[in-house]
């Protein structure tokens, strides 16, 4: 079975430790980016915070991350597998969680298979605390994913469908918009892999979280008022009625739902986060 490929990022100050042969705590990030991203989107951290070492994952169908079978079964199982070779290869004990977007499935299963080795998590955007109607539908539903799996043959049935979808206002504006940017820029293809490989990264949110509270670990959620795809009233109502809102330290941005990670990444808001070292 295929697995996901990495991109370990080592700031200069871990490395010019390692050349002195000192002993040197540095920071262990894991990271996971969203749709249409790659394990780069994270490198631009290593020049804010040169005494950090990242592990940045690529999702399947991005980056050096292929998935080249039609068989979209990949279990959180086999990614649990995955996180505990690198742990061994790398000598990994502690670390901190980051992720965006789709991303957030594999940070969710991150925490819920290693709590004692997390010592925070960072949420941007996260996908997985409530499930999309559309996506359950064309993942989950066996007529909806025969139509995505159509769809992915005739793209132009697509532009089609949210015209229609549009006159008759079955979904919000913004989202199809959202939906057009990619298919223009990225093949549907791309997306139902995507999203099938993932389908199955589901986990019990306040389970997740209440694991990680009653160890004095933190949670942060990043959102923002102009996010068209993870929307977050609907976040933060999905979070509140699980009983856990109260306890997430919560950082809000205007700006759309793409430009999000970038943003939050070079905010001083989201600071403490890469600086506070408790392993």
């Amino acid at each position: 079975m295929d697995s996901h490929s990495y991109t370990k990022f080592i700031g200069n100050e871990v490395l010019q430790n390692n050349d002195l042969g000192e002993e040197f705590n540095a920071k262990v990030l894991l990271a996971f980016h969203g749709f249409g991203q790659s394990a780069s989107v994270y490198k631009m951290l290593i020049e804010l915070y040169p005494d950090i070492i990242i592990y940045s994952f690529d999702l399947f169908a991005h980056g050096e991350s292929k998935w080249d079978t039609t068989n979209y079964n990949y279990s959180p199982e086999a990614f649990k597998q995955e996180l505990h070779q690198l742990f061994e290869k790398e000598q990994i004990q502690c670390f901190d969680v980051i992720a965006f977007s789709i991303g957030c499935r594999l940070a969710l299963a991150t925490a819920a298979f290693f709590p004692e080795r997390v010592n925070k998590l960072c949420l941007v955007a996260p996908d997985g605390i409530y499930e999309n109607v559309w996506y359950h539908f064309a993942t989950k539903n066996w007529l909806g994913n025969y139509l995505f799996r159509q769809f992915t043959k005739h793209e132009k049935w697509l532009y089609t469908t949210t015209k229609i979808f549009n006159k008759y206002r079955i979904v919000d504006e913004k989202l199809l918009k959202v939906a057009e940017k990619v298919v223009h820029f990225y093949s549907l293809k791309k997306v139902y892999t995507t999203w099938m490989l993932y389908r199955h990264f589901t986990f019990g949110t306040r389970k997740v979280f209440s694991d990680l509270f009653d160890a004095n670990k933190h949670v942060w959620l990043v959102t923002s008022n102009n996010d068209e795809v993870i929307l977050e009233n609907k976040l933060r109502l999905k979070l509140e009625k699980l009983g856990v809102l109260s306890k997430i330290k919560v950082i809000s941005f205007v700006v759309y739902h793409q430009r999000l990670l970038r943003h939050s990444l070079n905010s001083s808001e989201l600071g403490s986060f890469f600086t506070e070292n408790d392993c």
